[in-house]
């Protein structure tokens, strides 16, 4: 593999483990997030509360009546994420037909005790005895689904609301719904958790190898530094005995030259006596 094909599998190994990382981070603090705030009445962020659709009371309907009474046109659907502005007493006072509200039902059917977000149809008012004026206790509601067929009966008095329809992000609420079980604990988060520690783990192994190969290259330059040393070594040491050897046969002639000499002249001459 070449510097280039080296390069690009380096920075795409490093996208891999970021993206994975930050993927598992995201759906830990959404699974957080969902699981203290969301359907919670008495838990918000920034002064909004967030609701996941269970039902399809709230979705579109042609009737001509129920057109009229809608007037802001708010439909959602089973699944939709749905923000809801938290009120004061005031402002649940203020609120008007065809607003959307958020509430605990009193219905006497099964949704009893339940938190529901339907439309306004009636504003409940009663006369204060002393001065005679009008004031808002409670709101009259229904689903848009249904039409005027299957109207609230209960009235939703200030006490039982919690908020007003703002938004809705679509299907949304779906996922977050499917986070909160136990697949999709383990498809969202127990998966790619799994998944950045043995993408990790393979690297880390993949490190200690090129770690391991050069480090084993490295051995290997030194012994073959070493060795070529040791050759020079040698080579210089069989020229330095190649050179004595020659001065050696330089010099022997030399001195049996000078030896010979030295017993000629020392040999006694013949005399007679």
């Amino acid at each position: 593999m070449n510097s280039s094909a080296k390069k690009i599998a380096s920075v795409a190994r490093k996208g891999l483990t970021i993206l994975l990382i930050v993927f598992t981070l995201a759906m830990m603090a959404f699974t957080i997030f969902s699981a203290i705030t969301f359907d919670r009445n008495e838990r918000g962020l920034f002064g909004y509360g967030f609701y996941i659709v269970q039902s399809e009371s709230m979705e579109i309907n042609k009737d001509d009546e129920m057109a009229e009474l809608n007037i802001h046109g708010i439909n959602f659907a089973k699944g939709d994420l749905i923000f809801v502005k938290r009120l004061s007493d005031e402002k649940k006072k203020a609120l008007n037909v065809g607003d959307v509200i958020t509430f605990t039902s009193t219905n006497t059917d099964a949704s009893f005790g339940q938190t529901v977000t339907h439309l306004i149809r009636e504003v409940v008012k009663v006369k204060d005895k002393d001065t005679g004026a009008e004031e808002v206790i409670g709101y009259k509601t229904v689903g848009t689904s249904n039409g005027m067929i299957a109207k609230d009966e209960a009235t939703v008095y200030l006490n039982h609301i919690y908020g007003q329809y703002k938004g809705q992000l679509p299907i949304l609420g779906r996922f977050f719904a499917f986070m909160k079980t136990t697949p999709g604990y383990i498809v969202c988060i127990l998966i790619p958790f799994l998944l950045l520690i043995i993408f990790n783990g393979l690297n880390c192994v993949r490190i200690f190898k090129q770690y391991k190969s050069e480090q084993r290259a490295e051995i290997q330059a030194e012994r073959d530094a070493i060795e070529k040393e040791r050759q020079q070594n040698a080579e210089m040491l069989r020229q330095l005995q190649e050179l004595q050897a020659k001065l050696s046969a330089q010099v022997q002639p030399s001195a049996d030259d000078s030896g010979q000499a030295v017993e000629s002249k020392s040999k006694p001459s013949d005399t007679n006596i």
